[in-house]
């Protein structure tokens, strides 16, 4: 199902975001509307488009906790972090694009407003490699399941990364 672009590269990325929609981490209008303002190719506007997105949504998610509507400030915040989130990759290279490093904060702040108005909040959780002395987002929930972990609910090990999409609990 193509919804935009004819580079496969564009349009693998823009089809990226459906995985997120059981978790209400997008909506199809707005990948809709968003990708159709984005030139073939044009890798400058596909982070600015999509941050551009972001950034109005995370405006409605504060004007929305400013009225204590917490559950819409929390939906807001989380779809501005799937598009934070998917703004930047094809900006990697080296040297590193500083729009990169931009675009990783705004994702990882607007997830962390999203996480503070789950209830109960979703908590960041600090973990180390058993094998190494270095910190580590992983966390073995059974001996068949790995998983990446960088916040937690409940004590349930959730994930939020740009490689495995909106938080999910379990695994």
């Amino acid at each position: 199902m193509k919804i935009q672009f004819d580079d496969p590269v564009f349009e693998a990325w823009t089809q990226r975001f459906l995985f997120t929609m059981p978790e209400r981490g997008c909506e199809i209008g707005e990948i809709k509307t968003t990708a159709a303002r984005i030139p073939e190719g044009n890798r400058d506007a596909w982070y600015q488009e999509w941050t551009a997105t972001a950034d109005r949504l995370s405006a409605e998610a504060e004007a929305c906790w400013a009225r204590s509507a917490r559950v819409s400030a929390r939906d807001l915040y989380m779809r501005a972090s799937t598009y934070y989130r998917t703004s930047y990759p094809l900006l990697y290279g080296s040297p590193t694009d500083p729009r990169v490093k931009a675009g990783y904060a705004r994702e990882a702040e607007a997830f962390a407003r999203a996480a503070a108005l789950f209830d109960p909040p979703i908590a960041p959780v600090q973990g180390r490699d058993r094998s190494s002395s270095a910190p580590t987002a992983t966390t073995r929930r059974s001996r068949s399941c790995i998983m990446a972990t960088q916040w937690q609910r409940n004590g349930a090990a959730i994930t939020s990364s740009s490689s495995t999409g909106p938080a999910r609990a379990g695994c």
